[in-house]
């Protein structure tokens, strides 16, 4: 039903229409002293949106000997379905698959192997990955790190015919390397809980970040 008073003009909130969908909107007149009418129709295609990978606190992370990163990509969405519509009735679900892939690149690349543990394939379908970063004890396992590794992880994220990946590097640190993680990306115009990927050249930038330190130091940004 049009939320529109104006009878000539036909207006549906967001996300009334289905996307994939072709849908027919068609408007009567009717001559009211003879009942006589005439119609007029319009075909309308809803086209269907790429969906949105995002890792929570950026694309470029640092580990430490020991530790374990937790690569977060429960933000991601399918842009035509409502945010927020599964805490709702009746209203679908996002259903998106996701896979996690890594390769070394630094000290030499690798494509069999990761400079970072990675879980078990099994568990490299959820929305999170869990890697730990251990020295490499032995010479001949892939399971392993050296000091100086990068490693790129592939986050894949599809849906239907959809698909699309997102590439972390996750760099090994010293022991006395600070680990600087970059936040959240806003503009003066989003509500906190709205993280962007673009930005509006004509409004303000907000980013933030964490450093970790042994011992304290100084922040820099350029």
């Amino acid at each position: 039903k049009s939320q529109s008073r104006d009878p000539l003009r036909f207006i549906l909130p967001t996300y009334a229409l289905k996307a994939g969908n072709i849908y027919v909107v068609r408007l009567t007149a009717t001559y009211i002293e003879t009942m006589v009418q005439s119609s007029a129709d319009v075909k309308v295609s809803v086209t269907t949106s790429g969906l949105i990978a995002h890792v929570i606190n950026g694309y470029d992370r640092s580990i430490k000997v020991g530790q374990t990163l937790l690569l977060d990509a429960s933000a991601s969405r399918d842009p035509d379905i409502p945010l927020y519509s599964s805490f709702e009735e009746n209203v679908e679900e996002e259903d998106l698959n996701f896979f996690w892939s890594c390769v070394r690149i630094k000290p030499s690349f690798s494509s069999e192997a990761c400079g970072v543990r990675l879980p078990a394939l099994e568990d490299r379908s959820l929305s999170s990955l869990a890697v730990t970063y251990i020295l490499d004890t032995e010479s001949n396992s892939s399971s392993f790190s050296s000091s100086n590794t990068v490693s790129e992880i592939t986050l894949t994220v599809s849906k239907d015919s959809r698909v699309i990946t997102k590439t972390i590097t996750v760099r090994a640190l010293k022991a006395d390397e600070p680990v600087v993680t970059m936040g959240k990306v806003y503009q003066s115009s989003n509500k906190l809980d709205d993280v962007i990927n673009k930005i509006i050249p004509t409004k303000s930038l907000y980013l933030t970040a964490s450093v970790e330190y042994e011992i304290g130091g100084t922040y820099t940004w350029f």
